[in-house]
């Protein structure tokens, strides 16, 4: 498992920079995280993960973060061949409840519907995972 690989540029300007992931996996898990703020901070982690899977399907993006990964000698954790259904974006929520599922506002259960459709959509298989505050 790594951490924090830093975020990649993607165009001129300081805003312009994405992070691919919060945590990667050897199993070619792509695992993006975010306390349970409410429906903001919530939309905030489901576009980073919609954006994050688009971005990788970009030949430009991609080479910049294969670039990324062979700085911390993580080279051999995504394939050169990239091919999204061999991943998974997980998008976890940290909150205080016990549940497999994480309980949220309505607007973010239709967020997250949203999201993870068009993430499927490019290929990924979609995890939604509740992260219990201990």
């Amino acid at each position: 498992m790594i951490h924090k690989i830093g975020q990649i540029s993607i165009g001129g300007g300081k805003g312009n920079k994405i992070e691919v992931c919060d945590v990667m996996t050897k199993d070619k898990n792509l695992i993006h995280i975010k306390k349970n703020g409410g429906s903001a901070m919530l939309s905030h982690l489901f576009n980073q993960a919609t954006v994050s899977a688009e971005m990788l399907l970009d030949k430009t993006f991609k080479s910049k973060f294969d670039q990324k990964l062979e700085e911390f000698n993580f080279n051999d954790l995504i394939d050169t061949t990239y091919i999204p259904n061999n991943y998974t974006v997980t998008m976890g929520i940290i909150n205080k409840y016990t549940e497999e599922r994480p309980k949220i506002p309505f607007f973010s259960k239709v967020a997250i519907r949203y999201a993870s459709k068009r993430i499927s959509n490019m290929g990924y298989k979609v995890n939604i995972k509740n992260i219990k505050i201990s």
